[in-house]
C-alpha cells in the first residue's frame, strides 16, 4: 500500500480550516443587527450599551479588513443616528422632568381644580406658547389645553383616579332629625311618635 496515502504535509495540516479575514463577516453582521434593533428602540436606556457595542464591532471589522464592509459601515451610520435621536429625547425629557414631577406630587389638587373650573397651573402656562404647537399637533391636539385634557384623562385612567364627591348640603338642618342624646330624649321621642300614630288612626276613622 502506498505510504503517501497516510502522509500529509505539515504546512497543509496547519492550514486546515483556516478562513481568510475577507470571509469573516460576524462582527459586521452583528454590528448591523444591533444598530437596527437600537434604532427601533432608540428612546430606551439600551442606547447607552447598544450604540458603543455596535460602533466598536464595526470599527474592529473595518480595521482588521474583515468581510461585510457594507454592513459595518451601515452599522456605524445607524448607530450614530440612534445616538442623536436618543440624545434629543433625553434632552427634552430632562427639560420637562421638573414639570412632570410637579404634576405627580400635586396631581390630586391639579385634577380637582381643573375639573372644577378648568384651571391649569401657572407652571404649565409656558407650554401655551406657539413654539410648542407643532408638538401638540403631532399628538393629535390643537393646542396645549387639548393636550392637558388628554393628559388628565390618561392619568385618571392609568391610576384609577376618581374625583372626590362634594357633600350635598342643600338639605336644611331642620329637616334632619336629631339623634336623641339621652334616655329622657328617647322617651319623649317615643311618646311623640305614639301620639302621632294615635292621631293618624283617629283621623282615618273620622274620614
Amino acid at each position: 500500500m502506498n505510504s503517501d496515502f497516510y502522509y500529509k504535509d505539515e504546512n497543509d495540516v496547519n492550514n486546515v480550516n483556516v478562513i481568510p479575514n475577507s470571509l469573516k463577516t460576524g462582527f459586521a453582521t452583528a454590528s448591523f443587527i444591533i444598530s437596527i434593533i437600537n434604532l427601533i428602540f432608540c428612546a430606551s436606556m439600551l442606547s447607552f450599551i447598544t450604540v458603543p457595542v455596535s460602533i466598536i464591532l464595526s470599527i474592529v471589522s473595518l480595521a482588521t479588513h474583515r468581510g461585510g464592509k457594507v454592513f459595518a459601515i451601515f452599522g456605524i451610520i445607524i448607530s450614530v443616528i440612534s445616538a442623536f435621536l436618543f440624545g434629543a429625547f433625553l434632552y427634552v425629557f430632562m427639560k420637562i422632568s421638573p414639570d412632570i414631577m410637579y404634576f405627580q406630587e400635586n396631581s390630586t389638587e391639579i385634577i380637582s381644580e381643573y375639573e372644577t373650573d378648568g384651571t391649569i397651573p401657572e407652571q404649565f402656562e409656558k407650554y401655551r406658547s406657539s413654539d410648542y404647537d407643532k408638538y401638540w399637533e403631532a399628538m393629535g391636539c390643537n393646542d396645549f389645553d387639548g393636550f392637558f385634557k388628554m393628559w388628565i384623562d390618561s392619568y385618571k385612567e392609568a391610576y384609577g383616579y376618581t374625583t372626590p364627591s362634594v357633600p350635598d348640603n342643600s338639605e336644611s338642618p331642620s329637616s334632619v332629625p336629631e339623634t336623641p342624646k339621652n334616655n329622657r330624649d328617647r322617651e319623649e321621642l317615643v311618646d311623640l311618635n305614639y301620639i302621632g300614630a294615635i292621631s293618624g288612626i283617629k283621623f282615618l276613622k273620622t274620614a
